[in-house]
């Protein structure tokens, strides 16, 4: 596997995969392709990895991936689109069961209440349209974006997570292409905001092969063409992560031979390639600057690099590169295993290890770390570092519908917790620490101006979150119009610095007298400081104002929010039922019984702590 790098990794993987599926050794034969999906995908591989899916799924699916319905409709042909997406979800972890629409009828499949794409019930509706369907001749801008609004009103309703195109651009005729802009911008202006916006025209312009494909076309109605396919089923795949917070957090780099040219061990400081020089020092230098970018859109970056720490810290010291050891938020330079060191920095980062993306050039320890830590994507680098930032674009793992506050901040936000972990190991007791941290809690209803942060908060967070749910922000508009609904987000600063908004819950009515708890969530950054206990009061507080005499609430268990499966007992709920199938557990508070919690955090506008 590790002599079979580069070009030939997948073809190797596939190999191994075919082994173990003849040797009755299924897991192994799911393992193995999914590991070679991490090399650069092109669409004969694709083709390839999808159809040993299929027949290896006549044996049963895979057992750990989630099946969901996806319906895939649209003006042309799409039968090279499913096999392109069946492999790649497979990648991403789950299992899709196709609806394929008839040619030509993704209209009435829309439009009609009884049409089978309705009765399949999608959990995700993909469409697909070219700037061909638009109609030969002059096109009436106002006519067709009216039309196209009404379709993407009437699919806003009971198709599950609706992926809306924006079109394309014909290659040569300067009136349609006009006309088509001006149609997009209509369309996204007016889009309902529970759809997801897919900009075609930004894919087509940024695709190094051609998107159009004419021979295709003419022979199979297939539009775009088979790299196209593959840039559209990755940024559609990119977009449902984000709306079901899959999103990567944190981008994890090797130095020698990634971050520089060389190997300061060997070669020195001084005959390191990084910058003007040479084309390899100029791609290492774009590598850095694509990983300065990340970070100002709120990823996280990190080093785990097998070095001696003092040689590693003199290159920053003594070489003029883009990026410095302060843009970093994690730093484990040693020389020990790398897949316990990102167990390391996933602890200190509080975030899981599938929020993490490691880079590194270096075939073993993409191996090593492949099969310890499977939840790390690890992609498989060309073997030249001009391929670097083109291959780590085209996999869309830090793509995100929403750009917080939070997020441009998450960096100095991180480096903030490094000075409070210093003052924690400085201070007599936990209460002590707290106080000298000197917090400001502040908190409202949410409007506007927070849905973003809103939806990307129930997105996002996993750890602690009380039920698992991900309302979009379409969703979250709906809920809290409804009377008696409340939904208030909590912003958290200290002496080190601002938090932004790292706290959010949705309470609604239920039976007369009695709320519920639909949400509950808080950033893990904050966890331990008393917000919680905060949070908890002003819900109190609220509920009584509303005249509830009940508060009911449910820890639905997931992958990773165990930690608060404890909470609700802890602020005096008592169960009133469950488990549920699920192990859910529901419980019930009587708000005449409640007692507030003390914290340390002082209230905006007062001078004491939050009752």
């Amino acid at each position: 596997m590790i002599a079979s790098s580069g070009q030939h990794f997948f073809a190797a993987a596939l190999a191994r995969a075919r082994t173990c599926r003849a040797s009755g050794n299924l897991a192994g034969a799911w393992r193995e392709l999914r590991i070679g999906l991490d090399a650069p995908a092109d669409f004969p591989a694709l083709t390839a990895a999808a159809k040993f899916l299929e027949n290896t799924a006549a044996g049963g699916r895979p057992p750990d991936r989630p099946v969901r319905r996806v319906a895939v409709i649209g003006a042309d042909t799409l039968t090279f689109i499913l096999p392109v997406f069946r492999a790649l979800a497979f990648r991403d972890g789950w299992w899709p069961e196709f609806y394929d629409a008839p040619f030509g009828s993704w209209r009435q499949e829309i439009l009609e209440p009884l049409s089978n794409l309705r009765k399949f019930r999608p959990d995700v509706t993909l469409i697909l349209r070219s700037w061909r369907s638009a109609g030969p001749g002059r096109v009436e801008v106002q006519d067709l974006a009216a039309e196209q609004l009404a379709l993407a009103r009437r699919s806003a309703e009971g198709l599950g997570v609706v992926l809306w195109p924006g079109y394309d651009y014909p290659p040569q005729d300067s009136n349609l292409r006009s006309a088509l802009e001006e149609v997009n911008q209509r369309l996204r202006a007016a889009l309902p905001p529970e759809l997801m916006w897919v900009d075609l025209a930004e894919l087509q312009i940024g695709l190094a092969e051609p998107w159009d494909d004419d021979r295709l076309y003419a022979a199979a109605g297939q539009h775009p063409s088979t790299a196209g396919c593959v840039a559209l089923v990755e940024k559609w795949l990119a977009l449902l992560r984000s709306r079901w917070g899959k999103t990567r957090k944190v981008l994890v780099t090797d130095l020698d031979n990634v971050l520089w040219g060389g190997v300061v061990g060997e070669d020195g400081v001084e005959g390191l390639r990084i910058g003007p020089g040479s084309p390899a020092g100029e791609a290492h230098a774009r590598y850095q600057e694509f990983l300065w970018e990340l970070k100002n859109r709120g990823v996280l970056l990190a080093v785990c690099s097998k070095n001696n720490e003092a040689d590693a810290r003199d290159v920053f010291a003594r070489r003029a590169m883009p990026l410095q050891i302060a843009d970093f938020s994690g730093w484990l330079v040693n020389w020990q295993d790398k897949a316990d060191n990102l167990r390391a920095l996933a602890d200190k980062l509080n975030l899981g290890l599938d929020s993490m993306v490691f880079v590194d050039d270096e075939p073993a320890e993409r191996a090593r770390v492949r099969q310890a830590l499977p939840e790390v994507a690890v992609p498989e680098l060309p073997a030249e570092p001009d391929g670097f930032v083109a291959g780590l674009r085209a996999r869309r793992f830090f793509d995100a519908t929403v750009l917080s506050a939070e997020d441009r901040g998450r960096a100095a936000a991180y480096q903030a917790n490094k000075q409070r972990e210093e003052s924690r190991a400085d201070a007599g007791s936990l209460e002590d620490f707290l106080r000298g941290l000197e917090m400001i809690g502040d908190h409202g209803p949410v409007t506007a101006a927070e849905l973003d942060r809103a939806e990307q908060l129930l997105a996002r967070t996993n750890q602690w979150n009380l039920t698992g749910r991900r309302h979009p922000r379409a969703e979250i508009t709906k809920i809290i119009s409804q009377p008696g609904a409340l939904m208030h987000w909590f912003r958290l600063r200290d002496r080190f610095g601002d938090n932004g908004i790292v706290g959010l819950w949705l309470v609604v009515p239920r039976d007369s007298g009695t709320w519920e708890i639909d949400s509950w969530v808080m950033s893990c950054r904050v966890i331990g400081r008393g917000l919680e206990e905060l949070m908890f009061n002003v819900l109190i507080r609220e509920m009584r104002s509303a005249g509830a005499r009940q508060l009911r609430g449910k820890y639905r268990p997931t992958a990773k929010n165990r930690l608060v499966a404890g909470v609700l007992p802890g602020f005096g709920f008592a169960t009133d039922a469950g488990p549920d199938e699920s192990g859910g557990q529901t419980y019930l508070l009587e708000l005449a019984l409640a007692s507030l919690r003390p914290h340390t955090i002082k209230l905006a506008g007062t001078g004491g702590g939050a009752s």
